[in-house]
């Protein structure tokens, strides 16, 4: 039997994005992180120079890249007034720079052509970078009673589905905006709460060349388009739908008695948390009364599918635990926004004499 939405536990839900192809939920005592693998368009590459380009590539070590220059004044005719009288200055001297650089850095106040002779960074526009075998991570943590998320990494990593499957390398690569370790740089982009949209704002936000180059992020894409070593496989949910898939997991802090429910249905348990790869479909008529959209798993050893649903306006417990339903139950979308118990009645009506 279903449980009413109003009395059904909460849990968390995270959509995965559309071109995911696996995704891999690991725990230890007191968080969990979940990971996806995607690969995804071309991702746009802003300008392929700029001012901290341009400072490296021709301010470094140039001459005019200072406060003040040392002039040798004897014998140059430069006169100054001293208490009224006109003078000739002779040795050393001192002077502002001609070039601002070395007072106000290299920026667009900056004024070119230079002293040096350079017109300033060239702004032309880069080719499309790869965004095909990333994996990305979000990881959640409970904290004072209240449950956080924070995007954690972004790698290239070669993975593979494989006769049901799924195999990853051991090797890791470095991609453009990130740190060595795989931490992302958001720039000005706000920090990201879910895999969607850290994935969406990932492959749509310009890239630079801040932390990596573009070459480098070229270079390490061809590297994970192939396994070097032994492939590793993962205990996955492997995503074979052409559908909404997610993630279900029930996380003991946030969620005891779904873990509970859960944890006895015959999901994976790992730790802290209960999880379970699901998919969406819309307008099933969960009973005579009520047709909403759901997430459905497949169907378990136990010979169940285990239902849930979304709630709106909540950052964490964004779903519920419907329960359990039996492999043939329809999911198949309700044609009327009726009830099926209204419809039925209509029925009737319809052929009952005027």
């Amino acid at each position: 039997m279903l449980l009413k939405p109003t009395e059904a536990p909460s849990l968390h839900i995270e959509r995965l994005p559309d071109v995911a192809t696996a995704a891999q939920v690991i725990a230890d005592s007191n968080q969990f992180t979940v990971a996806v693998w995607a690969s995804g368009p071309p991702m746009p590459a802003g300008s392929s120079d700029d001012y901290d380009s341009f400072y490296d590539r021709n301010c470094d070590g140039c001459q005019y890249n200072c406060e003040e220059v040392e002039l040798d004044a004897s014998g140059e005719g430069i006169t100054m007034d001293y208490d009224g009288h006109e003078v000739e200055l002779t040795g050393t001297v001192y002077a502002h720079s001609p070039c601002s650089v070395g007072r106000e850095g290299c920026n667009t106040g900056t004024y070119f052509p230079c002293p040096a002779g350079y017109d300033g960074p060239e702004d032309e526009e880069s080719d499309d970078l790869t965004s095909k075998n990333i994996r990305y991570s979000l990881s959640f943590e409970c904290s004072q009673g209240l449950t956080y998320s924070h995007a954690d990494e972004i790698v290239f990593q070669w993975s593979s589905v494989e006769d049901g499957k799924f195999l990853v390398s051991s090797e890791l690569y470095q991609c453009i905006n990130t740190y060595d370790g795989g931490e992302v740089c958001w720039g000005s982009n706000s920090t990201p709460l879910s895999l969607n949209s850290m994935y969406q704002t990932y492959i749509n936000a310009p890239a630079n060349e801040d932390l990596c180059s573009f070459g480098t992020h070229e270079d390490n894409a061809y590297d994970a388009s192939s396994c070097s070593g032994k492939p590793i496989e993962l205990d996955a949910f492997i995503v074979t739908k052409q559908q909404p898939a997610a993630v279900v997991c029930a996380y003991i802090p946030e969620n005891p008695s779904a873990f509970m429910l859960l944890a006895t249905s015959g999901v994976t348990v790992d730790q802290c948390v209960a999880h379970i790869g699901v998919y969406q479909y819309t307008n099933v008529a969960i009973d005579s009364d009520t047709v909403m959209n759901v997430w459905a798993s497949d169907v378990l050893p136990i010979g169940k599918r285990l239902l849930f649903a979304d709630v709106k306006g909540e950052e964490f417990n964004n779903a519920i635990y419907l329960g359990q339903v039996d492999p043939n139950f329809n999911l198949q979308p309700c044609k009327s926004i009726k009830s099926l118990s209204l419809e039925q009645e209509e029925l009737d009506n319809s052929l009952s004499p005027a």
